[in-house]
């Protein structure tokens, strides 16, 4: 039997070898394949040029203005909760405590951000039967968010359409070009009769999200929601520590979360980051980090170069980011439309270069 330094002998003979915590998948992601996610990028790109209501919307995809990703989080009143805390103490100390108020309960947050960095009012849902009143409203000390309430306090289909009148109102104040695009992912919320009416009478395109794959390119999954958990957990010590043993309550929650809400959505270029690295804007499947699916799933690299295809997608290489081509896919038909995409990556500050007059054969 291997004795019990057995495992450090070997990765001190192996150095190429390393201890990681590993991330927690369930099996429906864990089969989760390169080929599905492609699959949809090819399949929403033509839905949204030829088959959004019969006509299509020929330049939507490249309009950061009139992209968006809306999902929701869920933040625990307590701050014990998970992780146990790391203080410091004397060298020696037998037993190390925090007063802690030791609920499990949380408030849900719905959070939507522009492919240009727009940020919608975060919507944020609150336990109880009674409808928020504008004094109750007052009282939070946040006055840019928007309330609701459910039994559950999580997200529901009705929960959901009001929050969808209220994006369009926003939309319609800063003088949106309609129709839009609203990524969400496909829980069963974000779905009903009187959601898919709506949209399709105001002109929002309510795209999901490829099953169990949002992990991998939904911009508030991979870039923003890690750091605002963190920066609330911080908040929410900083709170406790002021006011110790008294329970953080949905009432004094919004005052808490507005000092996270602020310092996250200082840089609007966190956002538009966001759904480049995940392939939304520009448009462009490459950008997904493919190495987070397992071994087995991912696409393997051609041996040869493919064969030509008999309907070509036309590629415009037009902005470096991060010292890195970015790679724009569009159908050749929609030639006349690179000039557009060049125009808003300028007003939004990218390094934009000229457009590559030839045809070029991508296989997505």
């Amino acid at each position: 039997m291997p004795g019990d330094g057995w495992q450090l002998k070997f990765q001190r003979r192996n150095s190429e070898l390393t201890v990681r915590i590993a991330q927690k998948i369930n099996q429906a992601m864990a089969d989760v394949t390169e080929e599905d996610i492609r699959k949809w990028f090819l399949q929403t790109s033509e839905y949204v040029h030829k088959g959004w209501k019969a006509v299509g919307a020929p330049g939507l995809l490249m309009d950061p203005s009139r992209i968006f990703n809306a999902d929701e989080a869920g933040f625990a009143l307590d701050a014990g909760t998970g992780k146990r805390n790391k203080v410091v103490v004397l060298q020696g100390a037998r037993q190390v405590t925090k007063v802690a108020p030791g609920t499990k309960r949380q408030v849900t947050v719905l959070s939507c951000i522009g492919a240009d960095g727009t940020v919608i009012p975060p919507y944020i849902l609150m336990k109880g039967k009674s409808k928020i009143s504008t004094a109750t409203c007052e009282y939070f000390r946040f006055s840019d968010a928007w309330y609701h309430v459910t039994s559950s306090g999580w997200m529901t289909a009705d929960a959901f359409l009001l929050w969808l009148r209220k994006f369009v109102e926003v939309l319609k104040y800063k003088d949106t070009t309609f129709p839009v695009v609203l990524f969400v992912d496909n829980h069963y919320s974000h779905s009903s009769e009187e959601i898919a009416l709506f949209c399709y009478k105001h002109d929002v395109m309510l795209c999901s999200l490829f099953a169990n794959s949002t992990q991998l390119y939904q911009p508030l999954d991979v870039s923003i929601f890690s750091a605002v958990k963190a920066t609330w957990k911080r908040e929410l010590d900083r709170w406790q520590q002021e006011f110790p043993g008294v329970e953080l309550t949905q009432k004094n929650f919004p005052e808490v979360f507005r000092k996270v809400w602020e310092h996250i959505t200082e840089d609007p270029n966190r956002f538009r980051k966001a759904f480049t690295a995940c392939g939304l804007f520009p448009w462009n499947p490459d950008m997904v980090k493919w190495d987070r699916l397992l071994p087995e799933n991912r696409r393997p690299a051609p041996k040869h170069q493919p064969k030509k295809s008999k309907e070509p997608r036309r590629v415009l290489s037009l902005i470096e980011y991060e010292d890195e081509s970015i790679t724009v896919y569009m159908p050749a038909e929609d030639r006349e439309l690179g000039p557009l995409m060049l125009t808003n990556l300028r007003e939004m500050g990218y390094n934009a270069t000229k457009e590559v007059v030839s045809d070029v054969l991508h296989f997505l």
